[in-house]
């Protein structure tokens, strides 16, 4: 069978991503949630393609204090029986934060 595999962001962008985040408590019934903090902002840009049309995931564009931090980008698609989506977070001059390495496409 032949479709997209999407792998997605490494583990250590995830995890700078995910120190934009903050854990809220809802003081009526203790719900725990991890909303984006109040001055950081991810804002869809773009759709990921699959190989039959279909719509794979978004990339999004990363602001703290309405300033631009980095995007997703897609960094590889090697192909497997279809494409296999690596993304990146990349800054406004072009450079990659946590790129996946050769060694890591190559061997997902």
């Amino acid at each position: 069978m032949r479709y997209a595999q999407f792998i997605g962001l490494t583990t250590k962008a995830k995890e700078l991503l995910n120190s934009y985040k903050e854990q809220k408590t809802c003081l009526t019934c203790s719900h725990v949630t991890t909303p984006w903090k109040d001055n950081f902002e991810a804002k869809y840009y773009k759709h990921i393609i699959g190989m039959f049309g279909e719509i794979e995931g978004e990339l999004h564009e990363y602001y703290l204090n309405e300033e631009f931090l980095f995007r997703e980008i897609i960094q590889a698609e090697p192909w497997s029986s279809g494409p296999v989506i690596f993304l990146a977070l990349e800054k406004k001059d072009g450079t990659l934060i946590h790129p996946w390495t050769e060694d890591e496409i190559n061997n997902a």
